[in-house]
């Protein structure tokens, strides 16, 4: 496996990904912000500050080497519209996870977040010839469950009480995975997912 570019960008037909930077922090707040009620199972930023714990805690792991935070933006209008994460990145046994995901809810059920998947998926797999993709849900976030089953990714199974939820108890996590072997059949699944989403189907 090769390591991931800490800045890299990707482009896909509705969205495109930059690295996370200083100038995001505000606006991705703003979306937390203005749509409590839809985060309430997610991790995210509560406030803007580079030293609120989300983002301090994507620029740490950056400078480790173990995450490449993304900035995800609309194509149409350069518009800021979520964030995502390459992260537990273990390049001697070749694998990591994909995380951190969230997205503005005017956008859920559109392309955004399989055209965000899909470039993603295809970085990890293609460019940096990754084997395992792990991502994880807290098993309450039914929504979350569904959209990453919709990706083509295995559910493995739940670790229970495993981590910090976002509303500060412990939570099942739901673990899904996707392996180099299985990328093929999935990408031309996921692509034909994303042709229909963009084409309002």
């Amino acid at each position: 496996m090769r390591p991931p570019d800490p800045y890299v960008r990707l482009e896909g037909q509705y969205v495109s990904l930059e690295p996370l930077e200083v100038t995001h922090l505000e606006p991705l707040h703003a979306i937390v912000e203005a749509n409590p009620e839809a985060f309430m199972l997610t991790y995210v930023p509560r406030s803007p500050s580079p030293h609120d714990p989300y983002f301090a805690q994507a620029f740490a792991d950056r400078d480790a080497g173990t995450a490449v935070p993304l900035a995800v933006k609309r194509k149409s209008d350069g518009r800021l519209i979520g964030t995502s994460r390459f992260n537990r990145i273990v390049v001697a046994e070749s694998r990591m996870e994909l995380g951190f995901t969230w997205l503005d809810p005017s956008e859920h059920g559109g392309p955004a977040n399989v055209d965000a998947k899909f470039v993603m998926f295809a970085y990890a797999f293609e460019a940096c010839q990754t084997v395992r993709l792990q991502v994880q849900a807290d098993a309450r976030n039914v929504r979350s469950l569904a959209a990453l089953e919709a990706l083509g990714l295995t559910r493995e199974g739940t670790l229970r009480r495993y981590g910090r939820a976002a509303d500060g108890g412990l939570r099942d996590s739901v673990v899904f995975s996707m392996l180099d072997v299985e990328w093929p059949a999935a990408k031309a699944k996921l692509a034909a997912r994303l042709a229909a989403k963009m084409h309002g189907r």
